[in-house]
């Protein structure tokens, strides 16, 4: 009769089931901090690579294919 008692005793499914709860909502915080921070990442690298193509560009633009500047290019 005790091994029927243990199935049918509701004390404490409370504290289980919000453990499984809690641990879940923090899985899935945690999966979209991470989340958010590679978003940021990968927004300001392609910032950063935007702007060198734009120096490159302008640069082209600007002296052609120089590799060397005159004292004239630089004021």
């Amino acid at each position: 009769m005790k091994f029927y008692s243990i199935f049918t005793n509701n004390k404490g499914s409370v504290i289980v089931e919000a453990a499984f709860i809690f641990s879940f909502l923090s899985i899935i915080t945690v999966a979209i901090l991470e989340y958010g921070s590679w978003l940021a990442m990968k927004s300001q690298v392609e910032r950063v690579n935007y702007s060198i193509a734009s120096v490159l560009r302008e640069r082209n633009e600007l002296y052609g294919r120089r590799e060397a500047f005159s004292n004239n290019d630089v004021k």
